[in-house]
């Protein structure tokens, strides 16, 4: 099971200012509070395709795992741990360790001996990254603020027009073909769909 104990400051994958600058776009006003609506918009999408949060949080996870390897942290990457128990008993910080490699933590005996857990620990811990601001790019990957940045450029440059609308040809005689978005359709622009990749989750 997992939990959010205290959830992220913001969950806004890029700023204005970043955005606007990557796409060339102007300083004026009106182009600013649209462009945060969308990027507001676009961090939702991205959260939801990747069925994750980008931002940190704490959380609390209990109940599950392979007790008899590493526990899988629910997410990644985990950036402290506040407490690790096991019943009513407190692990002490030499009783355990993170294995960045494969994203689980460990039982730690004597002399580093890895151990078996026998049983699920609770566990409280940090973990996501640091969202970019306009004076500290943070540590969130590029490709997923890129992906934000082109999914916010891209709801800027459609405002007004049919969002099903694929292509249009006025030769003579204007004719028109519109998307028909299935059940796996849930990024509309298939460079974003790419960059997200490596980053969408599947558990929990």
């Amino acid at each position: 099971m997992l939990t959010v104990v205290t959830p992220a400051a913001s969950n806004l994958l890029t700023t204005v200012e970043r955005a606007r600058s990557l796409l060339g776009l102007g300083a004026d006003v009106g182009t600013a509070t649209a462009l945060g609506r969308h990027i507001a918009t676009a961090s939702r999408v991205i959260a939801d395709y990747c069925r994750r949060p980008f931002g940190v949080e704490t959380l609390k996870q209990w109940g599950e795992g392979d007790v008899l390897n590493g526990i899988a942290f629910a997410r990644t990457p985990v950036r402290s741990i506040a407490s690790v128990s096991i019943g009513n008993a407190d692990l002490g910080p030499d009783e355990y360790a993170i294995d960045t490699a494969s994203g689980s933590l460990l039982r730690i005996g004597e002399h580093d001996v890895v151990l078996c857990w026998w049983t699920a620990p609770t566990i409280i811990y940090d973990a996501g990254y640091q969202l970019p601001t306009d004076s500290d790019a943070g540590d969130l990957p590029e490709p997923v603020e890129r992906a934000a940045i082109i999914l916010a450029g891209t709801y800027l440059a459609g405002a007004g027009r049919d969002p099903l609308l694929k292509s249009e040809d006025i030769d003579g005689v204007a004719s028109a073909s519109w998307y028909v978005p299935g059940a796996a359709d849930q990024v509309l622009v298939p460079e974003v769909a790419q960059l997200l990749a490596p980053y969408r989750t599947f558990w929990p």
